[in-house]
């Protein structure tokens, strides 16, 4: 009941379509780009390593305005003392809110996994040239975007029921995430300057750094610590919403 619930309010919202479709643009207009630029010019990191690692701009601007609906609309409306009242498990009430989320979600990035296809289908020779069907590269990128989106999205679920409104729920997520993309990144830089002891921040920032973990998946180097990382943040964030939730 719950999950044909959450369907319903996600499926049957404007909002989704109007994402699915920005986010389908913003991604081919990425691919497109990538494709002419490499046509032209040789580039040192393969092209589909470097689409993969675009994944920060949907990530960042468009997963808030997702999650943003998940209890903050509920609170709005009323929806969510219902629910409270219900015998119900709030980890449920929860859960079912993530996995139709993680599903809407990974169902657009099914779309963008079938662009290096498609451009296969039109020009096969501008395809072997550029090996953008390189299945280890196309299936370890993707099997990334899996792992980490759990912890975007139940973070952003997370700061929806600590967020007093849709829209300050969004912003709030944007700037997280936002921070969580940039945080690896500044961590392996000081480390690669020396401002702090390499040894003991190197574990740190093979975790935190995003885009070096979507490099290691897409040459098929799959780290078992950045999975466990993720799908346990992600489980402690859905934790947070629940015991929030119980506490409204």
């Amino acid at each position: 009941m719950l999950m044909l619930y959450e369907f319903r309010t996600l499926f049957l919202s404007p909002v989704a379509y109007i994402v699915g479709f920005a986010f389908s643009l913003l991604m081919v207009l990425i691919f497109l780009f990538l494709l002419d630029d490499y046509s032209r010019f040789s580039q040192p990191c393969h092209l589909m390593v470097l689409f993969f690692k675009s994944m920060w701009l949907p990530t960042v601007f468009f997963l808030p305005v997702i999650t943003m609906r998940s209890v903050a609309l509920e609170r709005d409306n009323g929806m969510l003392d219902t629910f409270i009242l219900l015998p119900i498990r709030r980890i449920w009430i929860v859960l079912s809110k993530f996995f139709v989320t993680y599903f809407y979600y990974m169902i657009l990035w099914l779309g963008v996994y079938l662009f290096p296809f498609i451009a296969g289908c039109i020009s096969k020779e501008l395809t072997l040239s550029l090996q953008i069907t390189d299945s280890v590269i196309v299936n370890g990128g993707m099997f990334f975007i899996f792992c980490s989106s759990t912890l975007f999205i139940s973070l952003g679920i997370f700061i929806s029921s600590i967020v007093p409104s849709q829209l300050a729920s969004s912003v709030a997520s944007f700037v997280v995430l936002f921070f969580i993309l940039i945080a690896g990144q500044m961590l392996q830089y000081a480390a690669v300057q020396n401002y702090f002891d390499g040894m003991h921040l190197q574990s740190v920032t093979d975790i935190m750094d995003v885009f070096m973990q979507i490099e290691d998946f897409c040459n098929g180097i799959i780290d078992t610590r950045v999975i466990m990382f993720y799908i346990t943040a992600a489980c402690l964030c859905l934790f947070a919403t629940a015991i929030t939730i119980e506490r409204h």
